[in-house]
């Protein structure tokens, strides 16, 4: 009799460790697909910026294909950034070492820009936010938002660890130690978009933590309330009696989206992007046939770089864009869901909360529902900061899809 209960007891022993090897097969192939997902709508969305930059380049009088070299070598670069950090252990992330390191090399090299020659830091569009080193413009800001999502991240993890939390607590820690560094630094270098960025992450990984739900949805009406009451005050004054470069462009942006009639001097740009993006139609004018590129929107290359594609390829091109993006932020979210750990869920929903409020700030601007922020379109607008940045949260999520579920063994050991 004990003979066969060993025999049943070695079978079932042997069919869960099947049954489980089954599942982790199961699981290993879906993170596979993610993967490979992941890595092919880069690829294509990489692909039309380039046959997009190359269209843009057009409109420039001299050394068109400049531009779109200058692109291509940053997206070679970036690339090589997401190989390195998908094969870089997220895990890494929470020494102490690389945590005071994220945390004090942003500070040190923002205080560093403020004191340096306009020669190294000039002032661009009123923002004193950019490094020039040689032929090529590095903006921390950008750059550091990677940083900043990872510092994020850590907080949120090692309160969730906390049984009985307080939300002023978690307000704090997050409010006071991680972003209004970043707040303070960033508004000194007079770039309004990056903090409204920055501000936009913080919330969404707000809402996935531990806070009070009644803490949010206040936060989020007062937030709503305050912003609305602002815009109230700024159309009613009037462009006339507004002092400011910023107010001026609000208002401006108010009068566009009430009555739309844009001014000459603040609103152009949306305009012209919009008689852009209304000129293509449904099925737009056919690649390099655009005519807004030619000196009529400025900034084509970066901030306004949709009105190009949208112009050339029409509504159903737009739709098709904005489908990738959509997809690549669903694979982003899948990767947080499925990852065990907790810093490894944060910090992938902080990239997928990167990728998808840029890419709704950058076409919200461009087609007149969002005042002007001067944000770019992920993977999409030249600019080596912004691509290395974006292609390296990439390469981060690659690396938490590709591991988490190892270092949850190792916790069940």
């Amino acid at each position: 009799m004990k003979k066969e209960t060993a025999v049943h007891d070695s079978i079932y022993d042997k069919y869960q460790k099947l049954q489980e090897s089954g599942e982790e097969f199961e699981k290993q192939a879906s993170r596979n697909k993610r993967s490979s997902a992941l890595i092919m709508i880069v690829f294509i969305l990489l692909s039309l910026s380039i046959a997009n930059m190359f269209s843009v380049s057009l409109g420039l009088r001299n050394d068109q294909l400049g531009l779109v070299k200058k692109h291509s070598l940053m997206i070679f670069i970036g690339l090589f950034l997401c190989f390195l950090l998908s094969k870089f252990s997220y895990k890494n992330f929470q020494n102490p070492l690389m945590r005071k390191l994220l945390y004090f090399v942003p500070p040190i090299i923002f205080i560093g820009m403020m004191v340096a020659p306009s020669s190294l830091v000039p002032i661009r569009n009123g923002a004193k936010a950019w490094i020039q080193l040689g032929g090529f413009a590095i903006q921390p800001a950008e750059l550091f938002k990677v940083s900043y999502i990872i510092l994020l991240s850590n907080v949120l993890a090692k309160l969730d660890q906390e049984k009985h939390i307080k939300d002023y607590k978690l307000i704090l820690s997050v409010g006071a130690f991680v972003f209004l560094p970043y707040a303070i630094f960033i508004h000194l270098q007079n770039d309004l978009g990056a903090i409204i960025h920055y501000a936009l992450i913080t919330g969404y990984l707000f809402v996935l933590s531990n806070i009070s739900i009644k803490i949010i949805r206040l936060w989020s009406l007062l937030g709503g309330v305050t912003m609305i009451s602002a815009f109230s005050i700024i159309y009613k004054i009037g462009a006339e009696h507004l002092s400011g470069y910023k107010l001026k462009r609000i208002y401006s942006f108010l009068e566009g989206l009430f009555t739309g009639n844009y001014s000459p001097e603040f609103g152009y740009q949306v305009k012209q992007a919009l008689i852009g993006f209304g000129s293509g139609g449904f099925l737009g004018k056919g690649f390099a046939n655009g005519i807004q590129k030619y000196s009529y929107v400025p900034e084509t290359a970066t901030d306004f770089i949709s009105v190009t594609f949208g112009e050339e390829f029409g509504f159903l091109g737009m739709f098709i864009l904005l489908s990738f993006y959509l997809i690549l932020y669903w694979i982003i979210c899948t990767i947080s869901k499925e990852c065990q750990d907790n810093f490894g869920k944060y910090l992938a929903a902080g990239v997928g909360a990167y990728l998808i409020i840029q890419v709704f700030i950058n076409i919200g601007v461009a087609i007149g529902i969002l005042p002007v922020f001067g944000l770019t379109l992920p993977l999409f607008s030249n600019g080596g900061s912004s691509i290395f940045a974006i292609l390296s949260a990439l390469g981060i999520c690659l690396n938490i899809n590709k591991t988490s579920h190892l270092f949850e063994k190792k916790k069940k050991k």
